[in-house]
């Protein structure tokens, strides 16, 4: 299974957005069988013009966490996290 980019254009202003990071398996019998892992919230973020921003994050069974972060690698939003 390969990763896949959605890309969407945004105004360049104040945004309110529910970002989210989930398991996805190939096959539907797999999420019957393996980890499923979620981490989601909202947060504000304001996008500069003609610039690239991606949702990233980390999935385990301990601490998941999820956020916004520029191309180049600056975290632009507040991260959500999650600790079982």
């Amino acid at each position: 299974m390969t990763t896949q980019v959605a890309f969407r254009k945004v105004p360049a202003q104040e945004l309110v957005v529910e970002i989210e990071g989930t398991t996805h398996y190939a096959a539907p019998i797999l999420a019957i069988l393996g980890e499923n892992l979620s981490v989601s919230g909202t947060v504000k973020f304001t996008p500069q013009p003609n610039k690239i921003y991606f949702v990233k994050g980390k999935l385990s069974k301990k601490h998941s966490s999820v956020w916004i972060q520029e191309k180049n690698g600056g975290i632009v939003s507040k991260v959500i996290e999650k600790k079982e």
